[in-house]
């Protein structure tokens, strides 16, 4: 084999792998370069944070505490937290009057959900069994229910909204004081829509994600990005955050990347998006180098083999880049079909030698 054609092979196997891993230029929508959804928007956690604390990145310092050890890892958006539903929990105290007291004003909450089991967990609160303003739980009928609380009792319900253990769910929670209108979207879907009997109430209970504050129903899964704003989303906000089921991190607005997201739109897959394009993308280009140094030729061959070949090379490159869109469905079907390319050129090329065209390869 001459030194210009390994050069060659060698040079289209460099340039495929690059290309697995080099980003993909996204245009930014007037809607992400100057995000509403910073608006009213009180505490934000990510859950990137491996051990401890979870951090609040809006900068008001409304940070959660930590208790008994709260694992971490491969989440929807980045890494997420695992609570073991037996005393792994997150919580923050209250006063009545900062920016976690829901009562008497508009809010909206947002969170990144999978179970491990559906129940009886609760996933999110501000209710100690007694006082308090919002719970967000399961049902013993595998649903998600939503209660909003007054100073006599709960003063609302909704209940809806399948639970799927293993699978990430985003649910959200709005509350308008004004009409006292409440509803729960999960998934962007909305499940239930009702008017409360009376205000929520203004309590010093605690704000909890994990159980609640007086220490029972432990959640058993993994959290994620969790928001609250001192308004109501609109449904298009809503839709933004959902994202056709990808979901969108702080700020909003596409610029960052959360650190080692799972290959496959954070799924639990565990492995970084780029290491996954990098392998497939090089063992990809390997087969091809190695079926184009041993698949014989002639002259009167070339032409459709050559085309074979550009087409199969153009796929290659699609298809890296669908996975770098994360859409594992549509790139498994193009590998599919770049498979089945090198196999119509093997029994092509095969073909053409029985009728004594090419020569044996050698």
């Amino acid at each position: 084999m001459k030194l210009t054609v390994v050069f060659a092979r060698v040079f289209a196997v460099a340039v495929i792998m690059l290309i697995s891993v080099a980003p993909i230029p996204v245009a930014a929508t007037p809607e992400q370069q100057a995000s509403s959804l910073l608006n009213g928007l009180v505490a934000y956690w990510s859950f990137n944070d491996t051990t401890g604390d979870a951090a609040d990145l809006t900068g008001r310092g409304n940070h959660l505490t930590a208790y008994d050890g709260p694992g971490s890892f491969y989440g929807k958006l980045g890494l997420g937290r695992t609570l073991d539903g037996v005393t792994q929990y997150f919580g923050r105290p209250s006063s009545g009057n900062d920016d976690l007291t829901l009562g008497g004003t508009d809010f909206t909450i947002t969170t990144w959900l999978r179970p491990n089991s559906t129940y009886p967990l609760v996933y999110l609160g501000k209710y100690n069994g007694t006082i308090g303003e919002i719970t967000i739980y399961s049902s013993s009928n595998g649903q998600y229910t939503y209660d909003l609380h007054g100073s006599t009792g709960r003063v609302g319900r909704i209940l809806g909204g399948s639970i799927f253990t293993g699978e990430w769910q985003l649910v959200v929670a709005r509350y308008k004081a004004s009409t006292r209108q409440f509803d729960l979207t999960v998934n962007n879907v909305l499940v239930g829509s009702a008017v409360t009997d009376g205000p929520v109430g203004q309590t010093t209970a605690a704000f909890t994600i994990g159980r609640r504050e007086n220490g029972i129903h432990f959640a058993n899964g993994l959290v994620d990005d969790t928001g609250v704003w001192k308004r109501w989303l609109t449904n298009d906000e809503l839709s933004q955050l959902w994202n056709s089921g990808a979901g969108l991190a702080y700020p909003f607005d596409g610029s960052t990347a959360p650190p080692d997201q799972g290959a496959y739109g954070g799924a639990g897959a565990g492995t970084s998006q780029n290491f996954w394009n990098l392998l497939i993308g090089g063992l990809t280009g390997l087969v091809m180098w190695f079926v184009n140094g041993y698949l014989p030729s002639h002259q009167s061959m070339d032409m459709a083999l050559t085309v074979m070949q550009m087409a199969n090379t153009a796929i290659v490159v699609v298809g890296v880049y669908i996975l770098q869109l994360i859409n594992p469905t549509w790139a498994i079907a193009l590998f599919v079909v770049v498979g089945g390319l090198e196999a119509i050129r093997w029994i092509y090329a095969a073909w053409q030698w029985l009728k004594g065209i090419l020569p044996l390869p050698k």
